[in-house]
């Protein structure tokens, strides 16, 4: 553990099995705390376990920003395996950036508590740390903490019906499935090249496990394709829609993404909406693109080079990465 104290405030880092059981209660009960408006279920402590643990080295990093001996903010970063180019890396996803109200306002607590885990991450040859960000604390990972921008994740979606009462929704429906009919038509002759990216996570079998169980996604495996989904209900105009989200494809070709989003539209019968996200503009015929004007909230990726003799600024370019929503918390 590492330590950084400045007045009545101290600054630490741990590793998870570092931390007691009274840390990880204060660390969920800031969690829940501050995110109350954004999550559907209470964080406790074997769920902080599984967020935490699930990965290659069994533990990620946790700043602890704390007054009177209590937590009152934290920076969590998980450590995952990805290929960068040639060589086999570890960078940081980092989340969970989060201040007790009462101790917000002074940007420098803010930047110390992000600066002793970097300080650690550096230690364990981690160079990389990227992640997502509301408008708020975006503004202040550019201007403070130096991030730049990686990419803004591009969402593709497919109508599949309309659920919601209305004496023109069995017309709507018949045209939508005459339309749907008519693109998987041309679907059919897509191009079948594997799409190859410099830089991409990599996933263990355990880490795989991992990843399904803990957020209840679903893997399909035909032996032509694999693919992760995962089934939301969701509020939209002022109803709830079912809503299958695709995570990701493997291995990525136009082809496959068309024919992973025909499987979701003949097996699953209750859905009303498919969606699949991802940095890259490839898609298939049968997915029309979101315009990002439309986007309520757009996925802006962003990171920090640590050790630029490592990293250099080519993982800034989009272009070099394969990046998903299996990559983040998102759904």
């Amino acid at each position: 553990m590492e330590k950084v104290n400045s007045d009545d405030i101290s600054f630490s880092v741990k590793l998870t099995h570092e931390l007691d059981d009274n840390e990880i209660v204060e660390l969920s009960d800031l969690y829940n705390k501050v995110f109350k408006n954004y999550i559907k279920t209470l964080r406790n402590y074997e769920d902080f376990m599984k967020k935490f643990t699930s990965n290659t080295k069994k533990y990620s990093f946790h700043g602890l920003m704390k007054k009177n001996n209590k937590v009152i903010g934290s920076y969590s970063v998980i450590p995952n395996k990805f290929r960068y180019f040639d060589k086999d890396l570890f960078f940081g996803l980092g989340i969970d950036t989060m201040i007790d109200q009462n101790y917000r306002g002074n940007l420098d607590n803010l930047l110390k508590l992000n600066n002793i885990v970097y300080d650690k991450l550096k230690k364990e040859k981690i160079y990389f740390v990227f992640g997502i960000a509301d408008k708020t604390y975006y503004k202040i990972i550019k201007k403070l903490l130096l991030y730049e921008d990686i990419c803004v994740l591009n969402y593709f979606i497919k109508p599949i019906k309309v659920k919601k009462r209305n004496i023109f929704i069995p017309l709507f429906n018949l045209i939508l499935s005459l339309y749907n009919f008519i693109i998987n038509i041309f679907t059919l002759k897509q191009n079948s090249t594997i799409i190859k990216k410099n830089i991409f996570q990599i996933r263990l079998d355990a880490e795989q496990k991992n990843f399904e169980n803990f957020n209840n996604v679903k893997i399909v495996d035909n032996g032509k394709f694999k693919f992760a989904y995962k089934l939301i209900i969701e509020n939209k105009f002022d109803t709830n829609i079912r809503v299958l989200y695709i995570f990701e494809i493997y291995p990525m070709s136009k082809k496959n993404i068309s024919e992973v989003v025909n499987y979701c539209t003949k097996n699953f019968d209750d859905i009303e909406l498919i969606a699949y996200a991802h940095n890259g503009t490839e898609k298939s015929l049968n997915l029309l693109k979101v315009p990002n004007l439309l986007l309520k909230n757009k996925t802006i990726v962003s990171g920090k080079i640590l050790e630029n003799t490592i990293i250099d600024k080519n993982i800034f370019d989009s272009r070099n990465w394969n990046l998903n929503l299996s990559n983040f918390e998102i759904k």
